[in-house]
């Protein structure tokens, strides 16, 4: 017990410096539409700041130590600013977020259990990349810049592996993560590898929930389930007791790079852009490999969504996935109702047409309405709420009735 005991508390500590690190950027810079889940962003957003920061200071200039220390002031700085510019952070509803975070802690032990047999923190894996290259890596750059690891390290082997082309063609997030789990909890790489590994493949459940509900727009459980599910399936727990590292990191992060690109292509605002822009260079910078599973999917939803040129040929009774009661009225006009989960994609849908229009919102409690000029969503608004996230937690039933209107935006409130 004591063996896990030590795993846990790596894995919380550097949990807690992740979600450090991300908390301010965060606050700053997750869209709007994404914020109903903004606390299980701050980890995945610590995690890129780290490796930019990583990336830009220790290859050619500082040491991990000497560049940890700039990175938690960069992060305690960026917090200080957000706390006076940025947004509160919301969270799932209570019971879906205990439920998320006791599979990620039953995730995590797993991923660590072989320790308890051992009796000791130490590597764990059949990979043999484990103790020359990642275990390596992390103890090289603690102390060392990349660019001077040949010239002022001790003689060894390992270190011309490490700086050598094959090695330094792969993103170096993940070694950075694990350099700074053992610099922030005074342990050696070799203690840390497995806690580390195993923490990456357990934030692959809040990632999967995130993806679930906004790219994917499912109810809180179903996405729990299939979170839950990912996060416990053998195959992908294999890769973690196998010591893939860079494959267990990169997982976690694509549901959470594919949500802000899909929202980035829907709403195309230079915030949400920079957003998608900022969790993409997860990609380069901890795997590249991941670049061919990426793009495919992109590209379709690029031609499916709601900008897509082929959207914009259907006729309006056609719109939306919804359960549709909607109905033509008069040309150009649609009605019908529409559950909660319902709402954004069929707000994004009726967007997709291209029509300069107004959506009448009739909720049992209250009364609004979306603008849209040229397929673009000028407005929205449903009692004190504003936004398609604000309007979405604003509804708050099933069965809202709304009205879809081309042309006719002369009253406008």
């Amino acid at each position: 017990m004591e063996v896990l005991t030590a795993a846990l508390l790596i894995g919380v500590i550097s949990l807690i410096v992740l979600a450090f690190l991300g908390y301010g950027v965060t606050r700053l810079l997750l869209p709007t539409a994404l914020s109903d889940e903004a606390v299980l962003w701050t980890p995945f957003v610590g995690y890129t700041l780290a490796s930019i920061v990583y990336h830009a200071l220790n290859v050619q200039f500082l040491s991990g130590l000497q560049s940890t220390q700039i990175l938690l002031l960069l992060g305690t700085i960026i917090t200080a600013l957000s706390l006076i510019f940025g947004r509160a952070l919301a969270r799932p509803p209570t019971r879906v977020l205990v439920c998320l975070c006791a599979a990620g802690v039953v995730t995590f032990v797993i991923g660590v259990a072989p320790l308890v047999a051992i009796g000791q923190l130490t590597a764990i894996a059949k990979n043999y990349d484990l103790i020359d290259i990642y275990d390596a890596t992390a103890a090289y750059i603690r102390d060392f810049p990349v660019n001077s690891i040949l010239t002022s390290a001790p003689p060894n082997p390992l270190a011309r592996l490490i700086a050598g082309p094959i090695t330094l063609s792969n993103g170096w997030g993940l070694s950075y993560l694990h350099a700074l789990a053992s610099i922030v909890t005074d342990r050696s790489p070799i203690e840390t590898q497995a806690p580390v590994f195993s923490l990456t493949h357990a934030l692959l459940i809040p990632a999967t929930y995130v993806f679930a509900r906004r790219a994917l727009h499912l109810t809180p459980w179903i996405a729990v389930v299939a979170s839950v599910g990912l996060g416990l399936h053998g195959m992908l727990l294999s890769i973690v007791l196998i010591g893939l590292g860079n494959h267990t990191a990169i997982l976690a992060l694509l549901p959470l790079i594919f949500t802000s690109t899909f929202l980035a292509l829907d709403d195309r605002r230079p915030g949400t852009v920079l957003f998608a822009g900022l969790m993409l260079t997860n990609i380069p910078l901890t795997y590249w490999a991941a670049f061919p599973f990426y793009i495919p999917p992109v590209l379709v939803y690029t031609l499916i969504g709601p900008h897509s040129p082929l959207r914009r040929l259907r006729p309006v009774a056609g719109v939306g996935p919804h359960r549709s009661a909607a109905r033509s009225v008069n040309g150009p006009l649609v009605s019908g109702k529409f559950r909660r989960w319902e709402f954004v994609p069929l707000a994004r849908a009726l967007a997709g047409l291209g029509k300069t229009a107004r959506m009448r919102i009739n909720a049992p409690s209250c009364q609004g309405e979306i603008i849209f000029i040229g397929g673009k969503i000028y407005s929205a608004s449903l009692g004190g709420a504003r936004g398609l996230a604000g309007l979405e937690r604003a509804v708050g039933v099933d069965d809202v009735e709304f009205v879809f209107e081309e042309g006719q935006l002369a009253g406008r409130r």
